[in-house]
């Protein structure tokens, strides 16, 4: 039906706009490289656009952690860093886990010498696990969020034009089919 497809036309355009603004407002690079836009079908005739990330830690990013707590690993007392995040052999090529079955202790992959050996050679930095009570708070950074501060701000009113200019293609090509020209459509209406 060719209002499927001009549905389908105002989608396509929608999730490539959404996509742009999200990744455009999100400051972590990693989070902009492995988010998509995607179509769920949740019926015979109706499909809904998303916006994803993969990231087991997108949400902490996006509304921060004031009212939660960073998850720690197991029976840890502090949190270590690698200065160098190249020599972190608990990243994934460079990059932080994306699920959470990716992550890892230093235990699972250095030895006790390797530790030490990173630890005398002043490669790694050490912090107190950060408080449970959410004292350490970080703001977020809401790329999805429709709010005036947040990074789909405006995108409402961007999809309604993008709609507007895809139905008057529809009606324009509809109006050519049937010999009409559209000046006298207007006229008449």
């Amino acid at each position: 039906m060719p209002e499927d497809s001009l549905n389908l036309r105002v989608l396509d355009r929608a999730m490539v706009i959404g996509l742009a603004k999200a990744k455009g407002f999100c400051t972590s690079q990693q989070l902009r490289k492995y988010m998509f836009a995607a179509t769920d079908h949740i019926g015979p005739r109706v499909v809904k656009g998303v916006l994803r990330s993969p990231a087991y830690w997108s949400i902490y990013h996006h509304i921060g952690r004031a009212n939660m707590s960073v998850i720690h690993p197991s029976g840890a007392s502090f949190l270590a860093w690698f200065k160098n995040p190249k020599e972190d052999p608990r990243l994934i090529n460079g990059e932080s886990p994306i699920y959470r079955s990716q992550v890892k202790s230093l235990r699972d992959v250095m030895s006790k010498d390797e530790f030490r050996a990173a630890v005398d050679a002043r490669k790694i930095i050490f912090s107190k696990t950060s408080p449970r009570d959410g004292s350490a708070k970080f703001k977020g950074n809401p790329f999805f969020s429709n709010d005036p501060s947040g990074g789909m701000a405006g995108f409402n009113e961007e999809v309604g034009q993008v709609a507007r200019e895809e139905a008057s293609k529809a009606v324009g090509a509809m109006l050519q089919r049937t010999g009409l020209k559209k000046k006298t459509v207007i006229r008449t209406i």
